[in-house]
């Protein structure tokens, strides 16, 4: 196949479209690891977790960057015991 000089542009753009998709295309079949990582964890809901972390609901529910936070649907958040022991742990040394 022979493309022109004035064509070489679209082309190239093109060429970077197909290799996003594909790079999505592979990462989308990699499988997550599973959100609890140790058989004796707990998922908490929000009022639990609260309590352990000494903060409110509403308070934990605005903090988004917690290691311990798992997301497990649009609505559904819960949070990790051992993550929650494990940061408490580093935060009070």
């Amino acid at each position: 196949m022979t493309v022109s000089h004035a064509e070489l542009p679209n082309v190239v753009g093109a060429l970077g479209k197909l290799q996003a998709l594909a790079t999505l295309r592979l990462m989308s079949t990699v499988t997550a690891p599973s959100p609890v990582a140790d058989e004796g964890d707990k998922l908490l809901d929000v009022e639990a977790a609260s309590k352990l972390l000494g903060l409110s609901p509403a308070q934990l529910a605005r903090r988004r960057n917690l290691p311990f936070r798992r997301v497990l649907g649009r609505k559904t958040i819960r949070y990790s015991s051992a993550g929650i022991a494990r940061w408490l742990a580093r935060k009070h040394t």
